[in-house]
């Protein structure tokens, strides 16, 4: 089992607090940059899917989570959906809330995984056979997240994963007119 800590946007191993990568944000966007030890870069951002019905849709389904390479190949894709009984096509918009939003399906490195929002504090990422390749936990009082997984994940890969769980989360959060 391989266990590291992102705190304060830093990603680092637990054992030894080396730093394996930096999350940075861009100012008014929802791009975030990832700075690797070597000097390379990744970045996170949240658009509108290319085969999108209704692109300015507030249907998630139709917005998608990237993760680029420094020279912009996608590294990653994640697609938001909606939590089992929140399908506003099945169940209609709600008049109080939006429909809660607590996974999405994710293609990357030519494999498919489901990473799931267990509750805001807690993220999995489970493979087809639904083995758990990675989990994210908050670490309460201690601030930050620890990250345990037996994936060979890079450290910009786990931060660009971390980074689709917290737009999961902005999915739910109330927004305010």
């Amino acid at each position: 089992m391989k266990n590291y800590v992102i705190k304060g946007g830093v990603l680092c191993r637990e054992k030894d607090d080396q730093v394996l990568a930096r999350i940075k944000s861009v100012l008014n966007t929802r791009q975030k940059t990832i700075t690797l030890p070597d000097g390379g870069s990744m970045s996170t951002d949240v658009r509108s899917r290319e085969d999108a019905k209704k692109p300015e849709s507030d249907d998630v389904r139709q917005r998608e989570y990237v993760l680029l390479d420094g020279q912009g190949h996608l590294v990653a894709a994640a697609r938001p959906d909606y939590a089992p009984g929140q399908d506003p096509a099945l169940e209609g918009w709600p008049v109080s809330h939006m429909p809660r939003v607590n996974q999405a399906r994710l293609q990357m490195e030519g494999g498919s995984y489901q990473l799931t929002m267990e509750n805001s504090q807690y993220y999995t990422l489970q493979d087809q056979e639904g083995n758990i390749l990675l989990r994210l936990v908050h670490r309460d009082l201690l601030g930050g997240w620890n990250l345990e997984t037996e994936a060979d994940f890079g450290g910009g890969v786990l931060c660009g994963l971390f980074l689709f769980c917290r737009y999961i989360e902005k999915e739910n959060e109330f927004m305010v007119v």
